[in-house]
This record gives structure tokens, sequence and C-alpha cells, in this order.
């Protein structure tokens, strides 16, 4: 707390990166201080802590070379690793503990003493509600808490990633599906929300470092140099040779989006209306309007920041709202005990479109 001011802070991990946002609450949240603080390879492997003492030095230079302020809050969201993270989404008529603990014991691929989940249930009509669960190894969880802890920092909330990237997009639901791409260096997450939440999410190890290894392999040119024809050049020359090394390169991901984009048609009858581009290799010069002429609706490029999670999280904590419509990881919720949910329908508000948040941390 500042001067009676409501703050929060999120942080976000990766296996070559960790980023911290503080924010505060006035009358609308505004950035206290952010930072981020890249990674030696080997210290997180697939979400995992695998160099306690490193690690632990990149969190204290993390904290207190935070720019405009070192964060003081010691209280965090924390996003649960993308990497170690697990959905199941299912629709049912009926809806019991017995069943919903079935459903994870089933579908997510862990043995099931080793389950931390977490879940929300949202009515599609009268008779039928959509669950969306997500897990991720106990003792996963378990060492970043306890290693968090060592560094003075405590875990309110286990959130996940997806929820918060489109907690920094959108305020509220949308009417009509959107489909948000989430473009970062080692992995791509393709999510379709709407009216009621989460519809799908499917993650691939197709992203940034892939379509540079493809511009380096086309073009008979250094990882490094690729990297910088990929920034400067992106799509925007159809005749150069990087436009065909990237086209390829985009194969898979714009394949998974079509098979969403097809999901949702095929089960919930409704077309997506939008596509939001976010993560750091979304920001490729031109891939806006590629996307737009391949699916024919409107594509966004999201906040240029790197660190949209981060805020997602922090916005997690600053606005209790959002632990009616998002699921967290719960360590002590096992598969021998739980409680259902009332379900409820969360509806957009009467906008001509979704209002969204990036455009408060784009400065």
């Amino acid at each position: 707390m500042h001067l009676g001011t409501k703050t929060a802070v999120g942080i976000s991990v990766a296996d070559h990166v960790i980023e911290v946002v503080e924010l505060a609450m006035g009358k609308k949240p505004s950035i206290r201080a952010r930072n981020r603080t890249s990674l030696d390879a080997g210290v997180i492997v697939g979400g995992a802590i695998r160099d306690e003492k490193k690690l632990a030095e990149a969190f204290v230079k993390l904290f207190a070379e935070a720019k405009p302020v070192p964060v003081s809050g010691r209280h965090v969201v924390f996003g649960v690793p993308e990497s170690a993270t697990y959905f199941h989404i299912f629709e049912t008529q009926k809806i019991s503990g017995e069943y919903i603990a079935a459903e994870v014991t089933r579908n997510i691929p862990l043995p099931a003493e080793d389950i931390a989940w977490g879940y929300r249930v949202f009515s599609q009509s009268k008779d039928v509600s959509r669950v969306v669960v997500a897990a991720a190894s106990r003792a996963l969880v378990d060492s970043w808490q306890k290693f968090l802890s060592t560094q003075g920092i405590t875990i309110d909330i286990f959130d996940i990633e997806v929820f918060a990237i489109f907690r920094n997009l959108f305020r509220e639901f949308p009417r009509e599906p959107v489909l948000v791409v989430d473009i970062g260096a080692e992995t791509t997450a393709i999510s379709i929300f709407d009216s009621a939440g989460l519809v799908y999410t499917r993650s691939i190890r197709i992203a940034g470092e892939y379509l540079t290894r493809e511009i380096a392999t086309a073009l008979k040119i250094a990882h490094d140099e690729a990297e910088e024809k990929k920034v400067a050049m992106g799509l925007e020359d159809r005749e150069h040779p990087i436009f065909f090394a990237l086209v390829k390169g985009l194969e898979m991901i714009t394949r998974e989006m079509r098979a969403a984009q097809e999901y949702v048609v095929r089960t919930h009858t409704m077309r997506i209306s939008e596509i939001v581009l976010a993560g750091g290799s979304s920001r490729i010069r031109g891939l806006s309007t590629y996307m737009e002429a391949n699916f024919g609706v409107t594509v966004v490029e999201a906040s240029p920041t790197s660190d949209v999670e981060a805020v997602g999280y922090a916005l997690r904590g600053l606005e209790t709202r959002w632990d009616v419509t998002d699921p967290k990881i719960v360590l002590e919720q096992k598969i021998t005990s739980w409680h259902i949910p009332k379900p409820s329908i969360h509806w957009s508000m009467p906008h001509a479109s979704p209002r969204r948040w990036w455009r408060l941390f784009t400065q």
C-alpha cells in the first residue's frame, strides 16, 4: 500500500525471462513499477526451477531495479508457467463434485496425487454448463511457493497465463467470439473467448525462435542476422525471400488458428468476430495485414510491451471481480475434495465493441 492506494504485484515466469509489474489503483489502474530480467539457459526448464541460486539473484535484481521505482509489494499474483499448465474444457448437463473430479483425473496427464487444479462453472443454457479446468503439477507449484518464500515473497494467487492475457486486453467478455493469439519466443497460445469466458485454448511450440530459424535456413545467414531481418522487414516485401520464409514458418500457427476457428463454428455455431495478436513475436511488420487477408476478419495488435501477462496478473490482484470468472490453481484442493460454485452467466457490457485495458499500459 502507498498512502492508502491499493497496489498489486504480478509476476510472469518463462524459461528464459522473468517479469514483474506493480499496479496502483486510482481512478484507473496505472503502472507504478515494472522490470524484466533475462535468465541463463537451464535456470528454469519447462517451468521448473533448476538453479535456485541464479534464480534468487535474478529475483533480487527484478524487484530492486524496477523502474521508475523498486517494487515494494511482497504479496503477489504469480503466473504458473504456461509450459507447465494443462486445461480441460467440457460441457455437461449435470454438475457434481464427483463428475468434475473424474474429468480431471481422466483428462489431465499427471498422477492424480500430483494434480493441483482449479475450475469455474458457467451456464451455457438452462440445461448445459461449461466447466473450465486449469491444472499443474502439485510438486512444481509447491516448489515455486517455497522458493519465493525464501525471497520474502508470498503468493496470494496462482494465476493462469491465458486468463491474464485476456484480462489485460479486455475489460469484459465479448458478445461474439474473439480469437487471441499470443506469439512468444518459444510457444504460441491460441485461445477463444466468448460471452461466458474461455471456450478453447491450445499451445504449440512454434513461435518467434522457430520463425527466426526458418529465415536463417532459407537465407543461409546467421541466427542474429535472421532475427534482425525478421524485425526490420517482416512480411512487408512480398518479393523478398524473407517473406516466403516467414509464410512457411507461420503455416503451423495459421493452421492451428483455423482449427480453433472451425471448432467454434462446429460446436457453438458462432463465427470469430476478431483476432487479437499479442506477445513479443506478434510485432512482425505486416503480420496483422497478412492475418486479415487470410482469415477475413479484423485483426488488432495488442500492447507493444512485453509484460502483457505480468500486467494481467497484477490486475487480478487489484480487482476481485476476476475471481468469479477465472480459475486459479489451488494447492489445498485435492481430487478427493471440491466445492461446486453456482453456475453463472457473464455477459459483456452493451458496447459496440469491447473496451480494452491495454491502452492504459503502452505509455
